[in-house]
């Protein structure tokens, strides 16, 4: 009965000492300090509800928005009911420190001896680091992908009970990683081993193995002719017979057009003394079909042309490129040949490029 009343006694007490002051209370609050205070309220009232694992995440959120030694407290307090010893000793040992800094030595002694309480039953990790593996210039450990300080090195750090990874790299070296599975209050070492030489080239040293270009004319020689001139002509042929192709359609048009129209006026009727009023637009009709006709095989020999040259280009490409190379004895990669008809028309060019 009296160990009750002196439990109770205690936690009035630490209520007192890390409640916040009624000047502080009166202060106008930010929106942030607003949203952190509803949350430590939640936190609170879950907490005393005995819904700790509820409870937990509002507090530490609080204390992420608007930090206070009286929130990480209760947030201490939260993760040691919640059975996460060492996320409580992190916590109390910062409250600790705060109070130190600020001379609250009434806070910092209930903080410390809660820390201690809970060093005491956590699991415990310690990276060993030898001193060869010590001397690797800019070797970085990691413990959870977390960076731990060279101070901390061999240090037995209070740690959650299961399994932790660490990772040690360095510049030039292979990574190395390894896992560890800790008990609960149990203390457990990990030791970092000599880090191998990395076998792969650092980018500075592919940059000094890096052949230097050959700035003779013969470095472009022996690649070869760009294929993109005879890309270029073969598109200009594509172009040209389409183009071709569709005056065709139009004088053809105009040519039926105008037949239509002679065979409506009749043999005779433009000859006549008065003729008829449409034999003028008989002859531009005329005149017009026979205009497109010339037009499409003028552009349709051009494209032909512009074909026949897409087709030599690549071929002296080829050629050439056989002989800058003697041990390849691959035959000319292109081949190019014209696709015409009726309503469409085109070049089809294949091979490697």
């Amino acid at each position: 009965m009296n160990r009750m009343r002196l439990h109770a006694l205690s936690l009035g007490f630490m209520a007192v000492l890390f409640a916040p002051s009624p000047t502080a209370l009166a202060q106008t609050q930010s929106a942030a300090q607003q949203r952190a205070q509803v949350l430590f309220d939640d936190g609170m009232k879950l907490l005393k509800a005995g819904k700790t694992a509820e409870a937990c995440p509002k507090l530490a959120e609080s204390q992420k928005i608007d930090p206070g030694m009286g929130t990480q407290f209760r947030l201490a307090e939260c993760y040691e009911k919640l059975g996460k010893p060492a996320l409580a000793w992190a916590n109390f040992r910062e409250v600790a420190e705060q109070a130190h800094r600020e001379k609250m030595t009434d806070r910092e002694e209930v903080a410390r001896k809660r820390a201690a309480a809970m060093e005491a039953v956590s699991a415990r990790l310690s990276i060993v680091v030898p001193p060869a593996v010590a001397g690797i210039a800019g070797l970085s450990i990691q413990r959870d992908g977390v960076a731990v300080e060279k101070s901390d090195w061999g240090k037995a750090w209070p740690v959650e009970a299961g399994a932790h990874s660490v990772r040690a790299t360095a510049p030039g070296r292979e990574g190395w990683t390894g896992k560890a599975v800790v008990g609960e209050g149990v203390k457990v070492e990990v030791a970092i081993p000599l880090l191998e030489a990395s076998s792969k080239p650092s980018a500075k040293a592919k940059a000094q193995a890096a052949p230097l270009a050959d700035p003779s004319p013969q470095s472009d020689t022996k690649r070869g002719p760009s294929p993109v001139l005879g890309i270029a002509l073969g598109a200009g042929a594509v172009a040209g017979i389409g183009a071709g192709i569709a005056l065709l359609v139009v004088s053809k048009g105009k040519a039926s057009a105008a037949m239509d129209l002679s065979g409506e006026i009749g043999r005779g009727g433009c000859s006549r003394a008065v003729p008829d009023p449409r034999c003028t637009e008989l002859d531009d009709g005329a005149h017009s079909a026979d205009t497109f006709h010339n037009a499409a095989v003028g552009v349709l020999v051009g494209a032909g042309v512009l074909a026949a040259g897409t087709g030599a280009y690549f071929l002296w490409s080829a050629m050439k490129g056989r002989r800058s190379d003697k041990s390849d004895d691959r035959r000319p990669a292109f081949h190019v040949a014209p696709l015409v008809g009726v309503n469409s028309g085109g070049l089809i060019v294949s091979g490697d490029f």
